[in-house]
């Protein structure tokens, strides 16, 4: 027993310092998903190695019944393993006084769902191994281990699921940027599954153990309970596409159920779901972004891309684990993405993904995330407003940028994600533009910089950051930057699953009207979350739905007034004050208001709304203010925007604004050429700037879906000669030209 209870202490050492360690570390510090996976991975090492030097004395005793003797080893190890669970559980538990918890009870679940089970794997598979070598029994159980889990990684590597069970650590979710972890009937089938696999061990170990006495056909009875459990598991295993454990890629195929070829694509969706009404549209769409692509990576792919469309993305995260996050197919030379409207916003980025694979038979991916990365969004080159180049600058000038050589590894995912991809593709797009592609080519699998561009990191960075200094911003682009980068990364969020989960549901809610059940859940989520004003939005919105406009009024001066509030929430917050002074007749104060909010320059669809509303606003006839109000602050149905346009427009036939308004609700409508009659006779009126610049957008989008190429990049052109315009709205139309050029051919 002296040797048995100094592996105890040791490994009791071992979780406690572990869990010390998780209680300093954002996201570990929690009782929560990721303190559970950490914990049980160790413990099923533990538990395992602590039997196997702790059942020994027992089988070599003879005993009448061996399921007796398996039975009490079992039950000494199992007990002596699940106190090593004790003292991190009260570590975690006394550290939710310094660092709030956010749900107990699911914390309590996830700890019965994998430590515990862990454990419970962990004694039954050292007891079958003890048995079964007297010698190297724990090295044999780790390799063991090890095996199940390369043949997981192969899976996720080989196969479209991201997601992955394992007996050890319980679950891998998935993406890092799908913050929902939540108790899932696949999680129970699967943690009832590890249960299955550890009674097998514990089966098999009995039969081990009474070996010596089996005699004659009547001894096969004994196999009996083995042969049930392995009955199950092989069912389990058979139909483990079915129940959600591993979909493979066939599987998924036959799931979707649409399919739709194209000279360079394999397109897989949803049969009878609106994609099916789409897919020649969004077929174009993959072939201009390949085109764009292969000239970009100067490449000449001979095989087909294989695109997986998801209309749910539900459905998506049950079928291969990415909920919202749009991944690469890494060996299956493809990609998946949840359905957007035309044109699609992050096709262009995991398709970059897809074919940078081309550069190196063996390695698809980068090892150096920034490069892997950064390549995608240095080909995509389309991030707002701003450029990568302008972002970056921006960053650095707040003081808010990560290293290029922190984010060149695993580092990458500890910053925030938009700050991560934007300088890393920031830092791609100079090296490519400065040293040419080829070069980027081969230092993209490994990022040898040093062999290939026969200068070091460091030496690079510099350069870049020269280049970066030439680069100019405005003080609204350094406004803007700071909304968007000065955000935590989900390492520094708190509580940012439960979060995550809350705004799921309160945002649901709010969709289908539900406004009080939507306000149960803000207050939930800023309960948790007090610090952020982020989480006083909602309580803001829900709140004016339902007309309380004093708690509305209320709420907005909070976000408004708030240290931590940026120039998005700021305007919205005064966007909603202004819509409660004019549905109150209280004109000057709506005007000056939405005047404050424009004077932001937030963004470009606040400043087009805030012009709108002023110029709704200017009009002398309470009847037209009355009927704009509608249309621009209650949103009614389509068809009730149109009676109500229609009856101003008759009444105020130069007026620009009702024009715009209306070919607007006929691009929304998707009436593409009727909706340019109303857009053209807008831009021969007068019209605010911005809604002029978004005018002769339309126009020309209209243009591009009705076949009118030349029309279409007329229009665009005339965007361009327009002044002080932003690089990335600058490209942006571009990028429609050369659309509309690649559809003439």
């Amino acid at each position: 027993m002296k040797t048995v209870n100094s592996y105890y202490w040791v490994w009791l050492a071992i979780m406690a310092t572990a869990t010390l360690i998780m209680s300093m570390i954002p996201l570990f510090n929690l009782l929560a998903f990721e303190f559970c996976a950490v914990l049980a991975f160790v413990v099923s090492i533990a538990s395992a190695h602590i039997t196997i030097n702790t059942t020994q004395e027992y089988f070599t005793k003879v005993a009448n019944s061996p399921f007796r003797t398996i039975r009490d080893a079992f039950w000494l190890s199992l007990t002596i393993n699940l106190t090593l669970l004790i003292l991190p559980f009260l570590i975690i538990i006394l550290n939710a006084f310094r660092v709030p918890n956010c749900n107990f009870i699911e914390g309590f679940l996830l700890f019965l769902l994998l430590p515990i089970i862990s454990c419970i794997y962990g004694t039954s598979a050292g007891t079958c191994f003890r048995l079964l070598l007297k010698r190297h029994a724990f090295l044999a159980y780790l390799s063991y281990n090890f095996v199940t889990l390369l043949l997981l990684l192969h899976n996720i590597a080989f196969d479209p699921p991201v997601f992955g069970f394992h007996s050890t650590f319980g679950y891998f979710p998935g993406p890092i940027y799908d913050r929902q972890i939540s108790i899932t009937s696949t999680l129970l089938l699967a943690r009832g599954t590890t249960l299955l696999i550890s009674a097998i061990f514990f089966q098999l170990s009995i039969l081990i153990h009474q070996k010596p006495r089996i005699h004659g056909l009547s001894s096969l009875v004994n196999f009996i309970p083995l042969t049930i459990l392995v009955l199950g598991f092989s069912l389990i295993w058979l139909y483990k596409s079915e129940l959600g454990l591993r979909p493979t890629r066939s599987f998924i195929e036959k799931k979707l159920g649409g399919f739709y070829q194209t000279r360079n694509f394999l397109l897989f969706f949803e049969k009878g779901s609106i994609v099916e009404d789409k897919i020649k549209e969004i077929a174009v769409d993959h072939e201009f972004r390949y085109a764009q692509l292969i000239k970009y990576f100067q490449i000449n792919p001979d095989r087909k891309v294989r695109s997986y469309i998801y209309t749910s993305p539900k459905r998506k995260k049950r079928l291969m684990g990415a909920k919202y996050t749009s991944l690469q197919d890494v060996m299956g030379y493809g990609l998946h993405i949840n359905f957007e409207d035309f044109p699609h916003s992050v096709l262009k980025h995991e398709l970059a993904h897809v074919l940078t694979s081309e550069w190196h038979s063996f390695l698809p991916i980068s090892l150096k995330l920034g490069l892997h990365e950064g390549i995608a969004v240095a080909a995509e080159w389309d991030s707002g407003d701003l450029d990568p180049h302008q972002w970056t600058r921006a960053m650095h000038d707040l003081n808010i940028a990560p290293s290029i050589q922190r984010i060149m590894g695993l580092g990458f995912w500890i910053q925030s994600g938009p700050s991560s991809y934007t300088v890393a593709g920031s830092f791609v797009r100079f090296l490519v533009d400065t040293y040419g592609i080829e070069k980027f080519k081969h230092v993209f699998p490994t990022g040898n910089f040093k062999k290939i561009y026969n200068k070091s990191l460091a030496t690079l960075d510099r350069e870049w950051q020269a280049f970066l200094d030439q680069v100019v911003l405005t003080d609204r682009d350094l406004r803007i930057a700071e909304y968007r980068f000065k955000r935590p990364s989900i390492f520094q969020e708190h509580c940012a699953h439960e979060v995550a989960d809350l705004s799921e549901q309160a945002w649901s809610a709010y969709g289908r009207s539900n406004w009080h059940t939507a306000i149960d859940f803000f207050n939930q989520i800023h309960e948790l979350d007090s610090s952020n004003p982020k989480n006083l939005r909602g309580l803001m919105l829900s709140n004016y739905q339902l007309g309380l406009r004093n708690e509305t009024i209320k709420i907005a001066q909070q976000i408004i007034n708030h240290p931590k509030s940026n120039i998005h929430l700021v305007a919205e917050a005064r966007n909603i004050i202004g819509n409660l002074h004019w549905q109150n007749e209280e004109l000057d104060e709506a005007a000056s208001t939405f005047q404050d909010a424009l004077s932001l320059h937030a963004s470009d669809s606040i400043d087009r709304s805030m012009q709108a509303k002023l110029a709704a606003l200017a009009t002398e006839s309470k009847t037209h203010r009355d009927r704009l109000k509608l249309v621009l602050i209650n949103r009614p149905s389509s068809r009730l925007r149109m009676v109500l346009l229609n009856e101003v427009m008759q009444e105020l036939p130069d007026f620009g604004l009702i024009h715009y308004l209306i070919g607007r609700q006929l691009y929304l409508d998707q009436q593409f050429s009727k909706s340019n009659q109303y857009l053209l006779q807008a831009k021969s009126l007068e019209l605010p700037d911005n809604l002029t610049i978004e005018n002769l957008r339309l126009i020309g989008v209209n243009g591009y879906h009705t076949e009118k190429y030349k029309l279409a990049t007329d229009h665009f052109n005339e965007i361009l000669k327009i002044d002080n315009l932003p690089r990335g709205k600058i490209n942006r139309v571009k990028e429609w030209i050369e659309r509309c050029q690649w559809n003439f051919q």
